[in-house]
């Protein structure tokens, strides 16, 4: 007898808990939990002082690489418009003198970089560059089989 008393009244124990704690819970409003994208565009967005910013993120002055640890260059307002201008020289470009105008920049980006190496660096730059060249003259059933044999 004494086990059925105590069984019951742990029923009715539970029975209570669990009105009670649905009154307690229905009384507040579930919060909108933020997506992913707004959570992120929350930090991305505000500056180091905490201001939001007006612009995207990828859009902001000197942030081009995107984080906190690679902030990127810090460009002046000069800076800003001259590269706005040769962005839009470079929109205005037919994708014949683009390529080309990119085939001279990479060239002299090349030579800048090579003023600065050392004979052995120069030496696996020129390898490296010469596999790269092989392998851009490839057709795509000669780079699969490439790799199929470096397997």
């Amino acid at each position: 007898m004494i086990k059925t008393s105590w069984k019951k009244s742990l029923v009715v124990a539970g029975v209570l808990t669990a009105l009670c704690a649905s009154a307690a819970f229905a009384a507040e409003q579930p919060a909108q939990k933020p997506s992913m994208r707004e959570r992120a565009n929350a930090i991305l967005h505000h500056d180091e002082n905490g201001a939001s910013s007006d612009r995207p993120y990828h859009m902001e002055r000197g942030r081009h690489w995107g984080g906190p640890m690679h902030p990127g260059p810090q460009l002046t307002d000069e800076q800003v418009k001259e590269r706005e201008a040769r962005r839009a020289e470079w929109e205005k470009l037919p994708p014949e003198q683009r390529k080309k105008a990119y085939e001279e920049e990479r060239a002299k980006w090349r030579e800048e970089r090579m003023k600065n190496m050392t004979p052995e660096e120069k030496e696996r730059f020129e390898q490296r560059e010469a596999k790269r060249e092989e392998w851009r003259k490839m057709t795509p059933e000669q780079r699969q089989k490439a790799r199929e044999e470096a397997r």
